[in-house]
């Protein structure tokens, strides 16, 4: 709390570059406990097709199934939650991209005031668009004073690259979203994000 609002900034784009990284960091120095080798438990389990998994099914799985083909019900279950993650997903990125193109064909009405800023009716806030070109919008009936200091604070986003930190987080959560502990995550960032450029 006492440091720079944008270290915070640094901590959570590290956070969540590390959730995006498909294999895991090792290092000699690391703080992360060693787990012990399980060679044996995993031979009998993978290697050998019919052996029993007692004590590792759950109880609401019917004892029939289990004892009829052990294995293909751990595959089953495993590929149905691989379905459901992957329409999760789905849903949250064609979430993003249906808002994000409803956005840019409503900015359309904006009036251009200055390079980069424009003005736009029944807008409640400003807000920056874009991400190799970034536009910034404000509402129509904003005060000069304010529009001063807001179109400071959103040029501050688009010198720090929060709008592309914005998205890479945001295929984070995508990714994760069945985690309520990277919706959380997801959340403070963006709330640091404004602090730091406050």
């Amino acid at each position: 709390h006492r440091g720079s609002k944008m270290l915070n900034c640094v901590f959570w784009l590290l956070a969540f570059a590390r959730l995006l990284l498909p294999f895991q960091i090792q290092a000699p120095w690391s703080l992360l406990p060693v787990l012990p080798s399980i060679s044996g438990s995993e031979t009998q389990l993978f290697g050998k097709p019919d052996v029993a998994l007692n004590g590792m099914i759950p109880d609401f799985i019917p004892q029939a199934t289990v004892a009829n083909n052990e294995n293909s019900v751990v595959v089953d279950y495993v590929a149905i939650l691989g379905v459901v993650w992957i329409v999760g997903v789905t849903a949250m990125l064609l979430y993003a991209l249906i808002s994000y193109m409803g956005l840019r064909r409503k900015v359309r009405k904006a009036v251009q005031i200055e390079k980069n800023v424009y003005r736009m009716e029944g807008m409640q806030s400003a807000f920056l668009l874009g991400y190799f070109a970034p536009k910034i919008y404000l509402p129509a009936d904003m005060e000069q004073r304010s529009a001063e200091l807001v179109i400071a604070h959103e040029l501050m986003h688009w010198k720090r690259c929060d709008n592309w930190l914005k998205l890479l987080s945001f295929v984070c959560l995508a990714l994760h979203w069945f985690n309520p502990l990277v919706w959380i995550a997801y959340i403070l960032l963006c709330r640091d994000v404004e602090d730091a450029c406050d």
